[in-house]
């Protein structure tokens, strides 16, 4: 239901909301005496009246002849008697008049203007704030309208369509403590216009609000009643039926909307959308034709007249509707033709598309952040690099532009030019909510997630109504408390939380807290009409907790068939064969799918894991080959290389594998980690010292690269005291990790603290369940045998220390804890 219910335009709206922010950035804080705009705006050149007092009267006087000035004096009285000089009250009505006419053709700076200078002239009149309101309204800035709304309200309490538009405004976008506001004030306009419809729609609004779908549903009819051809009216009792599941009643308020209004295209439209969103599509296509034969050039019809077309497979005819909107006179609209080209897969159509836009409003932050986007998905990085430096050419301060360069380093993954550009940008645009969410998304790369949900939660501080950011902080929550991550979602506003994202953000919270027939509940009722891939993957994992594993894999098939290049899919299909104890079947499931997609680069590296994981190397290698030839910026499987050559103890090929990826890459840890343990292993000590230095100046916070720093200093350098601040520290941030606490243990022995020695391995090794049964155990129990021998316990020494030599005889521990039994012997 929740499709039908966003189905609907806010078609009672007057038209589509747009307006050029730069026309309004250059009028709307301007007001201009009255002394200034008189002759001025009302178009008059200035007359005798305003050079009158040039004129000097005495000695000086310039010489005007009686002829001249009695039939002068004639025309200034004839004047002032037919109003040349006009009165406040007239000049309020001709600025209301041509701000009318400027706010019909969408020329909001100048309908601002207008209706300033009305203000301007009777600063008592409450009409021209309502003016300014309805506008600030129309162009979406509702902050603005409830100020200006506000002051008309208090101008004249009695003005009945400013105080039901406040009251509606508050209703749809206030927050509930505001509520009893809305209610007063719908009320007292129901008191100075009984039955009105805009007040008996706001206090439905407030009743669906509370959950009082009857109240509401009452209300709504009472309106509908009186004026039968109240569209808002009737689409807000629509939605009200269609949540109780009263499709039929829905639909015959709709037809009766039609009936009433039949040259209304907006009731075509909400009859059309509703149609379409119950997957009706004939009807829907029937209906929003009509709608086109009332007004041909109607957007809003033709955009959703395209989409049932695309729903039915006509893919031309949409193709063809979209692109009669691209060369429209309404600039929102055009962009919808190349975003729909970009969809089909036609990206090169799209981006001379989008080219062309850029052209033509070469201001149009929107135009431009287009184009670049789609050179990236072209893999066209220098091109969109090339105009995003035009645009910094032109203005280095351009906050926007710089926002812009940091998207593209954080696309190359280049982290600290990333993080450099975005800071500049806060200098000239300090409030800027992206900039904030994009430096979370640095922090998250980085593996800071403490950083980046003090980002997060910046972003949303600036802009409440920024649902990305709030789906990233639930997001970044979640692992740590399900509890607050729900807590984040359900701030968000009530419109926002019936999109798809939403919902399924907020069924992972749910099903981390075991919620999980709520979570069952929820998506029996969105998967009848939305079945997104993320909701199908949520729906396979409740069938797979209740081992239905068909069920499940139907959904994931499903899934993979929308969007099959997501490895991530593939990997829980597999996982369902594992699960029921079929890991041949899974391997194999895997391969058919990566057969099919042989240029999916994530795939081919999902095939990789899966057959490393199951001892096919030269299989995986192949199939990491593909994966890097497939996307040569995906270093992910130059990485996996790497790994395979580690595990053959090719150092030289593994060392120049990784080297490559950071030279392309410097912030990537993982490849610097690995090449750490290259250089361990190859015993270069001091250059894995080296890589794991610069591994804590960037994660500072993780415990594996402190861990490998501090084993390193207490193994095989003099700085011991380092050593085991480092070991500390990652004990604190890991306290149950067993390979920190042999780390801590070790610190303290060549610290020469043996008896801290002792009780650190001694608890590791009681908790030995986190260790490899081999040669993990193998090298805390070397490491225990020579605290034991350092503190003079010489039999429980050789214990431990026979133990270890039966498990791993080789390993280089063995020959130290040998030499200190020797010399613990001779004492």
């Amino acid at each position: 239901m929740t499709d039908l219910v966003d189905s609907f335009p806010k078609v009672w709206e007057s038209r589509p909301r747009f307006v050029s922010k730069l026309t309004l950035g250059m009028t709307t804080d301007l007001y201009l005496p009255e002394s200034r705009t008189k002759g001025i705006l009302d178009d008059e050149s200035p007359g005798v009246a305003s050079r009158a007092p040039n004129l000097r009267i005495g000695n000086r006087m310039l010489k005007i002849h009686r002829r001249v000035y009695w039939p002068f004096a004639a025309l200034l009285s004839l004047c002032l008697l037919s109003g040349c000089l006009r009165s406040p009250a007239a000049r309020e009505q001709r600025f209301l008049e041509r701000g009318k006419a400027a706010r019909a053709a969408h020329d909001y700076g100048r309908a601002i203007l207008e209706f300033k200078n009305a203000a301007q002239a009777v600063k008592t009149d409450a009409e021209p704030y309502y003016q300014l309101g309805m506008v600030f309204l129309e162009t979406g800035e509702t902050s603005k309208a409830y100020q200006m709304l506000s002051k008309a309200t208090e101008l004249n309490p009695k003005h009945v369509e400013a105080q039901a538009k406040l009251a509606e405004l508050i209703a749809s976008k206030g927050t509930p403590r505001l509520m009893p506001e809305a209610e007063k004030r719908a009320k007292d306009v129901l008191a100075l216009s009984p039955n009105n419809t805009d007040a008996l729609t706001t206090l439905a609004l407030l009743q669906l609000r509370s959950g009082n779908e009857q109240d509401a549903e009452a209300y709504l009819q009472q309106a509908l009643d009186h004026f039968p051809k109240s569209l808002s009216s009737s689409v807000l009792l629509a939605k009200v039926k269609i949540a109780s599941g009263d499709l039929g009643g829905a639909e015959e308020v709709l037809k009766q909307a039609v009936q009433h209004a039949p040259d209304s295209p907006d009731a075509w439209v909400a009859l059309g959308n509703f149609y379409a969103a119950s997957k009706r599509l004939p009807e829907a296509i029937q209906a929003l034709n009509s709608a086109l034969k009332v007004n041909p050039q109607y957007p809003i019809a033709q955009v959703s007249l395209a989409q049932a077309e695309d729903s039915m497979g006509e893919k031309d005819k949409a193709e063809d509707l979209f692109h009669r909107l691209s060369i429209s006179s309404d600039q929102q609209y055009e962009p919808l033709y190349g975003e729909y080209l970009f969809g089909r897969g036609k990206r090169d159509a799209a981006l001379k598309e989008f080219v062309r836009l850029q052209e033509k409003h070469p201001k149009d932050r929107g135009a431009r952040s287009r184009v670049i986007r789609a050179y990236l998905a072209l893999n066209r990085t220098s091109d969109a690099e090339k105009v995003i430096d035009g645009a910094l050419q032109q203005n280095p301060r351009d906050a926007d532009a710089l926002i812009e360069k940091s998207s593209l380093y954080l696309f190359q993954h280049n982290y600290l030019q990333a993080q450099d550009m975005l800071n500049q940008a806060l200098r000239y645009k300090p409030d800027s909510d992206e900039a904030h969410y994009l430096l979370a998304s640095i922090d998250k790369a980085r593996g800071l997630p403490l950083s980046a949900r003090q980002e997060l939660g910046e972003a949303l501080r600036i802009n409440p109504k920024f649902l990305a950011a709030r789906l990233e902080l639930a997001s970044n929550l979640l692992p740590e408390s399900p509890k607050a991550a729900l807590e984040t979602l359900d701030q968000a506003q009530k419109s926002q939380t019936r999109q798809v994202s939403f919902i399924a953000t907020r069924n992972r919270c749910l099903l981390a807290l075991g919620r999980d027939a709520e979570v069952r509940t929820i998506l029996d009722h969105m998967l009848v009409s939305t079945r997104t891939p993320e909701l199908l993957v949520q729906d396979a994992l409740l069938r797979l907790k209740a081992k239905q594993y068909d069920l499940a894999r139907k959904s994931l098939n499903e899934a993979l068939e929308q969007d099959p290049r997501d490895p991530h899919i593939l990997d829980l299909l597999a996982q369902t064969f594992v699960a029921q104890g079929q890991p041949a079947k899974a391997l194999d499931a895997v391969q058919q799918f990566a057969a099919r997609y042989p240029q999916a680069a994530r795939i081919q590296q999902l095939l990789g894991a899966w057959l490393q994981r199951n001892g096919k190397l030269q299989e995986a290698r192949a199939a990491f080959m593909r994966a890097g030839a497939a996307d040569p910026s995906l270093l992910e499987a130059q990485i996996a290389l790497a790994i395979l050559d580690m595990r053959e103890r090719n150092w030289d090929q593994a060392r120049k594998e990784l080297t490559d990826v950071l030279k392309r890459r410097p912030d990537d840890t993982n490849a610097r980690f690995f090449l750490a343990s290259v250089e361990d292993s190859a015993g270069n000590y001091d250059r894995a010292i080296e890589q794991y230095r610069s591994l804590v100046a960037a994660r500072p916070d993780n415990p594996l690269f402190l861990n490998g720093l501090a084993y390193d200093l207490a193994a095989h350098s003099n700085q011991r005291d380092e050593a085991l601040a480092y070991a500390q520290k990652a004990k604190e941030l890991a306290p149950e990790d067993p390979r920190v606490g042999d780390t801590l243990g070790w610190a303290f022995y060549q610290k020469g603290i043996y008896s801290s020695a002792v009780s650190q391995l001694e608890s590791v090794i009681s908790a030995s369940h986190g260790l490899a049964p081999g040669e993990d155990l193998a090298r805390v129990q070397y490491h225990l045998a020579m605290a034991y021998l350092r503190t003079g316990n010489v039999n429980r020494g050789r214990e431990v220390l026979n133990g270890a030599l039966r498990t791993a005889p080789n390993l280089p521990e063995a020959n130290l804890a040998n030499q200190v039994l020797r010399e613990s012997t001779r004492r």
